[in-house]
């Protein structure tokens, strides 16, 4: 493990060696990185969105505030359509912030596809207009449960939103863990927080946990799923991909190796995110009774490409596991082709 720390500094620090002596001084010459390698931050507990383009992780929006002109009914977006396709799904319960505990009925899970019939309230659903300050002041039996894939769970609830300075004010909470058997939600600690200074009718985007953020661009996500295995009779996080379907991302697996790969063979077969996910399992996870359950490489290169004629690139997933044997780090190589 020692040996193939210093192999990846080795191979880092002669990567930005040959980018800083190959750079000219045409202001019109790329200086983003064609090729790399890298690891992430746990995926086991938030996503990873990458930006091939600059070889870097961005930080991507989760739920976005709209705030019309004074007196129009504020919006918000949820980042499970058009404008980001995280992923997030959104169920409305009529229950009071601290009582909203169960696991919703499949019917009122919902998803803002087209970023025009908002996953988070129409009008008069979750706030009422104070025609005496012009505020919207949230419902107190209004509480929305959001899901991102099956390890993210958030408990939501606006309870303000400013009319003259463009601002609103929310809660929420994190899942702790969900019992399936008896269907209950446990809730970590409620976080309250607020976006300021909206300009009318231009999205102001937040991430849980992590503030208000800008607008990132990202081509490929890592995250996990729960995944049943008969073997440990339970279930383990398991890593998949997704790709940002916005931004006209598709991908292919080839059965060759990352090193095999010098250019983009003719007979691929391109496809885009779907329910079941394009990309599918990054890793090998062998079932059988003699397995030691552990994820292990495919020995197969994943080809990514922004929209019919833009450039291509091939990853390799090498290692689920750090150093100490901590998985959900996730080691790859990437190369624009």
């Amino acid at each position: 493990m020692i040996l193939k720390k210093l192999t990846i500094v080795f191979v880092l620090i002669s990567f930005f060696a040959l980018l800083v002596l190959g750079c000219d001084k045409d202001e019109d010459s790329p200086t983003a990185p064609t090729q790399g390698s890298r690891f992430t931050n746990n995926i086991e507990h938030a996503a990873v969105y990458l930006n091939l383009e600059t070889g870097d992780t961005v930080s991507v929006w989760d739920v976005a505030f709209v705030q019309g002109v004074v007196g129009q009914y504020p919006k918000f977006l949820l980042n499970g359509g058009y404008s980001g396709s995280k992923g997030w799904w959104s169920a409305q319960v009529a229950t009071r912030y601290e009582e909203t505990n169960s696991v919703p009925d499949t019917s009122l899970w919902e998803q803002d596809i087209n970023d025009t019939v908002l996953a988070i309230g129409g009008r008069g659903t979750w706030a009422r207009y104070d025609v005496t300050t012009h505020n919207f002041i949230g419902r107190d039996t209004v509480t929305f449960i959001l899901r991102c894939d099956a390890y993210r769970w958030v408990k939501f609830q606006p309870t303000l939103a400013k009319s003259l300075d463009s601002a609103v004010v929310f809660r929420y909470a994190f899942s702790d863990s969900i019992n399936w058997t008896t269907r209950t939600i446990y809730w970590g600690t409620t976080v309250v927080d607020s976006i300021q200074h909206a300009v009318p009718n231009v999205p102001y985007g937040y991430r849980f946990g992590i503030g208000q953020v800008s607008q990132s661009q990202w081509h490929f996500a890592m995250t996990t799923v729960w995944y049943p295995t008969p073997a440990l009779h339970g279930a383990v996080k398991y890593p998949y991909g997704r790709l940002n379907k916005k931004d006209g991302m598709f991908c292919a697996w080839v059965n060759q190796t990352y090193d095999q790969v010098t250019s983009v063979p003719s007979n691929v077969n391109w496809i885009t995110d779907s329910d079941t996910l394009a990309t599918g399992w990054l890793f090998y996870y062998d079932t059988g009774p003699t397995s030691n359950h552990r994820l292990t490489p495919w020995n197969k290169t994943l080809l990514l490409k922004q929209q019919s004629s833009g450039p291509v690139w091939k990853i390799s997933f090498d290692d689920y596991y750090d150093n100490r044997n901590v998985w959900g780090y996730v080691t790859y190589r990437f190369a624009r082709l």
